[in-house]
This record gives C-alpha cells, structure tokens and sequence, in this order.
C-alpha cells in the first residue's frame, strides 16, 4: 500500500456542494485494505475508500493492511451550490392547458427543460403540452455566480383527451323531434 495514492474528481480537489468533491484511496490488488478517513480536526468522517467532500476541508485517509499503515492527505475547496426550489400549479392539466412553473432560490441563472416549454431561462415560465398524455417531466437547472449548479425536478400529469361522440339513430326528416346522445366525457355543454 505504500503506491497509495488519493484520486480526486474533480482532479483539483475543487468543486461544488453538489455533487460533491469524490476522493478515491482504493489500493489495488489489497482486499485486506481498511480505510479510515479523518477531517482537519481527527475527527472520523468515513471508514471506506471513497469519500464525497460536501463541504471544504483538509482530509486524511489512513490505509492499514496488517501491520502497514500509511497515510494521505488532501485539501478539498467546495464551493455552495445555489439553493433552488420549484413553484408550480396545477399539479395535472388537460392537453392543451398552461402550466406555470416558477423557480426561487439563489442563483443566477436558471434554465428550464421539458416538453411544450414556452421558453427556457428566467424565473417564471410556461408550458402547454399539447398533443400528449400522462407525466411529463421539467426541470430547471440553477447556475450560480462560482459556477456550481443545483437542479429540481418536478412531474405534471396529463390527461388524457376524452373521445367524444354525438350519436344519431336513423334518419331525420324536416320537423321531427330528435336527440343528440353525446358519450366519452364526464360533462357535456
């Protein structure tokens, strides 16, 4: 174990609160390995080989093996991703109908993605997913100012169109009385 060695993603040991900064001290061809991280402090954070760092901090990883044990060490710098929370109504829509989506947090930047959007950056947006049915999927994506990301997704269903029909028994002629029997919907005006 002593090619022990921290692999970090991303390799700078710098990155955002999500998804976190991954540390690797895994040793190859040493099944009989332990592993036992500590933060700046000594205190034990984790005991397997790989660790994601949410927050920044100076890691040491102790790899024992029998009687040899070795220590790494790494400083990892993790910058906060934006807060982000979506804001939506309804919850289920008719084909053709607006759906509104709002989205507060502390980004700067937000980028929207799902199907019948009416545009795809800024705070508030619209969809109207025509032609379609059951769940549809939107997200939006928060950028901030540091360049880390954050992103919330939510799930809108989509009825499904009713099939009407306005049935008619045999012919009508002029000055007959009749009645149109309509069927396929709940509510007929």
């Amino acid at each position: 174990p002593d090619s022990a060695r921290i692999i970090s993603n991303p390799p700078n040991g710098i990155g955002c609160t999500y998804p976190g900064v991954t540390l690797d001290a895994s040793v190859t061809n040493c099944s009989s390995c332990e592993y036992t991280w500590y933060d700046m402090y000594g205190s034990v954070v984790q005991t397997t080989p790989i660790l994601t760092a949410t927050y920044s901090d100076s890691f040491t990883v102790r790899i024992t093996n029998g009687c040899d044990t070795f220590f790494r060490h790494k400083v990892v710098t993790v910058n906060e991703s934006p807060y982000v929370y979506l804001l939506y109504s309804p919850y289920d829509i008719c084909p053709g109908d607006t759906f509104h989506l709002s989205v507060d947090g502390t980004a700067e930047n937000y980028t929207w993605a799902g199907y019948g959007l009416l545009s795809t950056s800024g705070i508030n947006v619209n969809a109207v997913p025509h032609d379609t049915s059951g769940y549809m999927e939107y997200s939006v994506i928060g950028t901030g100012s540091n360049g880390c990301t954050n992103t919330e997704t939510v799930y809108l269903y989509v009825h499904e169109k009713p099939n009407v029909e306005i049935l008619n028994y045999g012919p009508v002629y002029q000055g007959d009385n009749f009645a149109l029997i309509a069927s396929g919907a709940v509510d007929y005006s």
